[in-house]
């Protein structure tokens, strides 16, 4: 009897699962998305220089000698600016040769949308 409770009861759930209406928008959309806030080099490397990304890594264009991660004249080489931000904002899902997960710290977190765009635009620049 027991048992046949508990189905009554699974059956009673499952029936209930997916039975949600389906709505379309009643109207005619309005507006756009907001676009990705376009970054600044000047403020990137400002950035670069206040979050102590020198301090870990070497780069010539803001005069950095680090030897703690990558250095970034080598390791950007050829790299796109989608690889530049996720290496800011995911930093150990593409490492660079040589170097152990879990050391740099995940500047998504700690930046907001504008400012991880001036890196990336810094960033990238020096790589042209």
């Amino acid at each position: 009897m027991r048992r046949a409770g508990l189905i009554v009861i699974f059956a009673t759930l499952l029936v209930g699962c997916g039975g949600g209406e389906t709505v379309s928008p009643t109207g005619e959309v309005e507006g756009t998305l907001p676009k990705a806030a376009a970054g600044n080099p000047a403020q990137g490397k400002a950035l670069f220089t206040s979050q102590g990304c020198g301090g870990c890594h070497a780069l010539k264009a803001a005069g950095t000698k680090g030897a703690i991660g990558p250095n970034l004249d080598q390791s950007l080489k050829g790299k796109d600016e989608a690889y530049i931000r996720e290496s800011i904002v995911d930093p150990n899902a593409k490492l660079a040769s040589g170097f152990q997960p879990g050391i740099m710290p995940n500047y998504g977190e700690q930046l907001d949308s504008k400012q991880v765009a001036d890196l990336v635009v810094f960033l990238s620049k020096q790589q042209s």
